[in-house]
């Protein structure tokens, strides 16, 4: 993986939107977790937080913090991060089962709910159970349609002149396979059946054209800040005690079998350049999961289950605490404040990035690192991202030749320097770049989610 993608690089101002769309989604994650602090909880730690996780580009030495927020995917910056392998889980399910064949229906549930915790949650509940039936259905099966993903929206908000409160609109944008000898008369009897077994407002949009724009965000960031613009904090912690814990992107059918055997094995989809191909979705070993122990079923895994559910739902008695913290005598020891804290971890990696924009228009392997304190010569010491560097090291630097020689021979022209998609970093001259797995990588870079969010 890092040997396929470290060194190439994407358009400049490819580089610049992925940049700026970062940076908006950090401040909105910011804003609206201290918006969500207005009822007690606690959602930011603060900009001088010693534990927040840091993205750190190995070979530019990009430094980029993470929001110091709640892991919540409530907020933009980590919606992006499921967002990110949703539309790779997605997209790759449909170039399998063949994208004319997969078809996009929008289904609205009716009238728009205002936003109020109780009444939106059941709502929201019960449009799930209607779709769950709907996807069971006989003309489902008598037709043969599956509906492999259903994915709840909630639109703009907008005032309720009755009421006198914001409402959202409630849809779901549903991933329907089609069979392949599914002829034009067969889907005109097919929609007519479905227009009874809805029983409300629905559409066919057709086969999926774009699946960046199937995978997309519950209720865009800025229709979150004009919640709290418009209608103020409380409201947003409305809408947030409303969704917590629902599933509102789920997928059903065989892409939800598809994406558990994945993750038992466990494995990921990552994106490939291949020659003459461009830019393609292949599965590769997760390098950032563990040992799975219990991913197959059996008996052994269904007796840790129950030993772990009865485990919690006992209360923990005085008589059950441990024999540490009584001396030979029985006396309750004293124990120092300073004793209890947690371990101090500092510059500890904890996961590693796949090659991407991080610091600049190349593309380069990054890690999370917890707790940072700012000495890079500290990450790069460590083995894990020693051997990296070592591995790749020369790819960088004939990628840094590359482009230097490439505005070089641009500004000898007396033309504009070009970006970075009119050279190639394998080019000994400066000849024009292939356009394809270039378009690729930026279209990656730009709808991926923002850079160590992959």
């Amino acid at each position: 993986m890092c040997a396929n993608q470290t060194g190439r690089f994407i358009p400049d101002a490819a580089y610049v939107k992925a940049r700026e769309r970062r940076e908006q989604a950090d401040q909105a994650t910011v804003a609206i977790a201290k918006a969500l602090e207005c009822r007690g909880g606690r959602f930011y730690y603060g900009e001088d937080w010693a534990d927040r996780c840091t993205v750190i580009g190995l070979f530019s030495g990009a430094i980029l913090p993470l929001p110091a927020t709640r892991r919540v995917n409530f907020f933009p910056a980590h919606a992006a991060q499921q967002r990110a392998k949703m539309l790779r889980d997605v997209e790759h399910f449909a170039d399998c089962y063949g994208a004319e064949h997969c078809h996009m229906y929008t289904i609205t549930r009716g009238q728009r709910v205002d936003i109020d915790p109780a009444p939106l949650r059941e709502a929201i509940q019960a449009f799930h159970r209607r779709l769950s039936k709907l996807a069971a259905h006989p003309t489902f099966k008598r037709f043969g349609i599956r509906m492999q993903w259903a994915a709840t929206e909630f639109g703009s908000p907008q005032w309720n002149p009755e009421t006198g409160r914001i409402g959202a609109h409630i849809h779901s944008h549903c991933l329907v396979t089609e069979p392949q000898s599914m002829s034009k008369k067969r889907r005109g009897k097919l929609r007519k059946k479905l227009w009874r077994v809805f029983g409300v407002h629905w559409d066919d949009s057709g086969p999926i054209q774009n699946i960046r724009e199937f995978v997309k965000y519950p209720m865009k960031p800025a229709d979150l800040d004009r919640i709290i613009s418009e209608a103020g904090p409380g409201v947003l912690c409305d809408f947030y005690d409303a969704v917590k814990g629902l599933h509102i992107s789920r997928p059903m059918g065989d892409l939800r079998r598809i994406r558990s055997i994945r993750r038992a094995k466990p494995s990921r989809l990552v994106r490939m350049t291949v020659e003459n191909e461009g830019s393609i979705l292949a599965e590769k070993a997760d390098w950032n999961a563990g040992h799975r122990p219990m991913k197959d079923q059996g008996p052994r895994r269904r007796y840790l289950k129950r030993a772990e559910r009865l485990a919690q739902s006992m209360p923990k008695a005085e008589s059950m605490q441990s024999a540490d913290e009584y001396d030979a005598k029985g006396n309750q020891r004293q124990t120092d404040s300073a004793q209890c804290k947690g371990p101090n971890i500092r510059n500890r990696i904890i996961a590693r990035l796949a090659p991407a924009p991080y610091g600049g228009p190349i593309l380069e392997p990054a890690v999370v690192v917890w707790g940072f304190d700012g000495d890079l010569d500290a990450i790069r010491g460590q083995r894990i991202a020693a051997d990296i560097i070592a591995a790749h090291r020369a790819a960088w630097a004939d990628a840094e030749a590359a482009r230097a020689l490439i505005h070089a021979c641009a500004l000898d022209a007396g033309a504009r320097a070009p970006g970075a998609s009119e050279g190639s970093q394998r080019s000994d001259n400066c000849p024009e770049a292939p356009p394809d797995w270039q378009r690729e990588l930026a279209l990656a870079a730009a709808d991926d989610g923002p850079p160590g969010q992959n």
